[in-house]
């Protein structure tokens, strides 16, 4: 998003296809950080060990997911602003439009 001048006085130019893209790969990372794999199926050893590694892997599997939601959510809100962009410039395109009618 960059500012600008136009007719109107300061604007603002959105690259939606950019901010779109932008947003679909949010939600890709966020989809393949969130685990979908069953845990890791204990192998023979210490008890301590398989407890250790049970622990890490919960532990890392709770990361993944908390990151990957947010990077889900962080994806739809800027899907979201990008259609409430297009939707009020589309609005303002068709206001501008009517006044300049009525301006002849």
């Amino acid at each position: 998003m960059t500012p600008s001048s136009g007719a109107g006085g300061q604007g603002l130019q959105v690259d939606v296809t950019l901010a779109r893209q932008v947003a679909q790969r949010l939600k890709q990372l966020g989809d393949s950080l969130i685990p979908g794999a069953p845990r890791p199926s204990e192998s023979p050893g210490p008890e301590k060990s398989i407890a250790a590694i049970g622990a890490m892997y919960a532990a890392s599997e709770h990361f993944s997911k908390q990151c990957g939601s947010f990077l889900q959510r962080e994806g739809a809100t800027l899907d979201s602003a990008v259609q409430a962009f297009e939707s009020t410039d589309q609005q303002n395109a068709g206001n501008i439009g009517a006044a300049e009618r009525r301006g002849m």
